[in-house]
């Protein structure tokens, strides 16, 4: 698998961080690497699903004690 695919397979999701760090030979502290890989490539930044940031958007309501967010 060569480089702009691993990188389009970590912006759609397919491919986690460390998945996507480790398949290009590269460790944690290179994440800002991978970022601006992604920018040269002009591929997005890959984002959590919306049932995630949702689920998300309810714990952090629960912790606050606060109404359901929609989001």
């Amino acid at each position: 698998m060569g480089t702009l695919e691993i990188l389009d397979c970590y912006s759609r999701g397919e491919m986690g961080r460390r998945q996507a760090l480790a398949a290009l030979r590269m460790g944690e502290r290179d994440y800002c690497h991978l970022l601006r890989l992604l920018g040269e490539a002009e591929l997005p930044i890959p984002t959590a699903a919306e049932e995630e940031l949702q689920r998300q958007a309810n714990l952090l309501a629960a912790i606050l004690g606060t109404p359901d967010c929609i989001i």
